[in-house]
């Protein structure tokens, strides 16, 4: 079981860390050249050669790549822990990581659909193979993650929804004020927005 607020920061900092995987990083010439001398062999490092940023940012993204996989697994590992315990106090902690994890696939499935277009586009890959290979993955992403961590959601609120219940903070739930607070929007939401 991990602490309590553990959960929510891991997804936040996934989430956070695939979205910098997509951005550029780059590096100023004077960052270089002050960083250049620190190191020991720094007679090797020219300033002002305009390839050492991306080179930076393919070694800095490939060891975030790692580590990003590495704290997915966690995420999963942890949100199962959560569910599987049958916590009430989580509950708000692990419908927020749900939420997250719903935003982290949507992302996802954005940088798959500007790699297809960059595929067919850009190198003249055949349109109808790569739509549907980016679609493939697509799908894959919301049959196996998506799915796996609603699956989790809904088994546990067989016994315990506040979603449909009500949760106020001093009903014994578990929960604080934020929690029921946050608990209380979603209800008026989707009160707002059923049909």
């Amino acid at each position: 079981m991990v602490r309590k607020d553990g959960i929510l920061h891991r997804a936040i900092k996934v989430y956070w860390m695939n979205y910098s995987m997509g951005r550029s990083i780059t590096l100023s010439s004077d960052f270089i050249s002050k960083t250049a001398g620190t190191l020991q062999n720094s007679s090797e490092i020219l300033p002002d050669q305009p390839h050492i940023s991306s080179v930076v940012s393919r070694q800095v993204k490939s060891a975030m790549h790692i580590i990003l996989q590495d704290e997915i697994r966690n995420l999963f590992r942890d949100l199962e822990g959560e569910w599987s315990s049958k916590n009430r106090k989580a509950f708000a902690l692990c419908l927020c990581t749900n939420l997250i994890v719903c935003m982290l696939i949507e992302q996802i499935q954005a940088d798959i659909d500007a790699l297809v277009l960059h595929k067919i586009c850009e190198e003249g890959q055949d349109a109808t193979r790569t739509h549907e290979s980016g679609m493939k993955a697509c799908r894959a992403l919301e049959d196996v993650a998506m799915h796996y961590s609603w699956t989790l959601f809904n088994k546990v609120q067989k016994s315990y929804n506040p979603v449909k219940n009500g949760c106020p903070a001093d009903n014994g739930s578990g929960q604080n004020e934020g929690e029921a607070a946050l608990v209380k929007d979603i209800r008026q939401l989707m009160d707002d927005h059923s049909m």
